[in-house]
């Protein structure tokens, strides 16, 4: 018996389970770049996105953080805001937008990372900066 729990310990790369992507009536599977499984509606692909491939179990390039985020914009939910994203998460997210054309979160990604850049690129003197 210990040979069978120490052999399935040794599993390289066995996927773990989205935590809020993980329905069983979902009827496309993806694989982030850092192994990880999401269940995911192909009617919500459909209405909200472009250019998601159309195979049932497709590997992403994007790690599971970027995809936990980007399916968000997918569901009919309240979407992310981004405000507080750090520019190391907002960045592949937007880029991720971008590249699989998710509409709900093109223009919230747009205003952040214009938001970010301004903020961490450029010196814009107080009094100039908008509070709204």
């Amino acid at each position: 018996m210990a040979e069978a729990k120490e052999h399935t310990s040794h599993v390289p790369n066995a996927p773990r389970l989205s935590a809020k992507f993980n329905a069983s009536d979902a009827d496309v599977e993806f694989f982030s770049s850092d192994n990880v499984l999401f269940h995911i509606h192909r009617k919500n692909l459909e209405a909200n996105t472009g250019a998601f491939p159309s195979a049932k179990l497709l590997p992403l390039a994007e790690d599971a953080a970027t995809l936990e985020l980007l399916f968000q914009f997918i569901y009919p939910q309240r979407h992310p805001y981004l405000e507080n994203t750090p520019f190391k998460e907002l960045s592949p997210l937007a880029e991720a937008v971008e590249k699989y054309k998710v509409f709900p979160a093109m223009h919230i990604c747009r205003i952040r990372m214009k938001q970010k850049l301004l903020t961490k690129t450029c010196f814009v003197p107080h009094e100039l900066r908008r509070t709204t």
